[in-house]
């Protein structure tokens, strides 16, 4: 294996360990500045959020899989949402780590997956590695101008310094959540644009619906995204094309289905069972 063969994947590997360095600073900084006598949170921002994630955990860490509202006294019975962290409470009592660890590990694994799925979405329309890497990097960076406004004193908060959902950079600072709902998104829109492109990708179908249905269990708001677009995609094909083949159709709808039931239950939950309705 020549050494031209192994640039790219270095130069990917550099940038991708470039962003996560950049974005546990602030955690690290929080540590190690933490006065004596106190003890560091677990994650420096995202409050009061971050508090209910660590409760979600917690519950997961005592063995629990249906989320109770500890944030009420009025009795409940727990439910199969919030899945995302439980899981992450369950990994902490398996391996016998704290949740502020298993936070972490989950905040970069699932970060470098989101790298990879940018990686991997862009090299569908791009050949040339040079501009995979400025999709990248254009993709992972906050775009916004809200860092002028504070480099010159003002208070005014810009969405793209503060809203975690707003922009790739600070996904991978803050959540775990957002960075595994946004790699998995891009999955699903990968396995669509590759069964609409090849032939025999039944597997692709099934790729996207599965990817669909960890979205439902993670953060199931994007799905509401990749419904609207699947809903699209025939209607415009008619308008453009004047055709659409039912094998595409099947395809797609493979990929809305799979996810469906979750997100049923999910609205039942949220539509009907007083303290869940409440707290939505």
């Amino acid at each position: 294996m020549s050494i031209k063969s192994l640039l790219k994947p270095a130069i990917l590997i550099f940038l991708i360990a470039l962003f996560l360095i950049l974005t546990n600073i602030p955690h690290l900084v929080a540590y190690f500045k933490t006065p004596e006598g106190m003890n560091f949170f677990g994650t420096n921002g995202g409050f009061p959020d971050a508090n209910t994630y660590f409760a979600k955990m917690l519950e997961g860490e005592e063995g629990k899989w249906l989320y109770e509202n500890r944030f009420t006294s009025e009795e409940h019975k727990g439910a199969f949402v919030n899945t995302f962290y439980i899981s992450l409470g369950h990994f902490a009592e398996w391996f016998n780590v704290s949740l502020a660890a298993i936070f972490h590990i989950a905040r970069i694994a699932f970060g470098i997956a989101l790298c990879l799925a940018i990686y991997f979405l862009s090299s569908l329309f791009f050949k040339k590695f040079a501009w995979r890497m400025v999709v990248l990097v254009l993709s992972l960076l906050p775009l916004g101008f809200g860092w002028i406004l504070r480099l010159a004193g003002s208070d005014l908060n810009l969405p793209d310094v503060y809203l975690g959902e707003g922009n790739s950079f600070l996904s991978l600072i803050l959540y775990p959540h957002f960075t595994a709902a946004v790699a998995l998104m891009i999955v699903t829109f990968i396995a669509i644009i590759r069964l609409l492109t090849n032939k025999n990708t039944w597997l692709w179908a099934v790729i996207g619906g599965l990817s669909g249905f960890g979205i439902a269990l993670i953060h199931p708001y994007p799905i509401i995204v990749i419904w609207l677009t699947i809903a699209l995609i025939p209607i415009i094909s008619i308008v453009k094309f004047k055709h659409f083949s039912f094998q595409n159709l099947t395809k797609l709808g493979i990929v809305a289905l799979i996810p469906a039931p979750l997100i049923i239950y999910q609205f039942y939950v949220f539509r009907f069972q007083e303290v869940f309705k409440d707290w939505a």
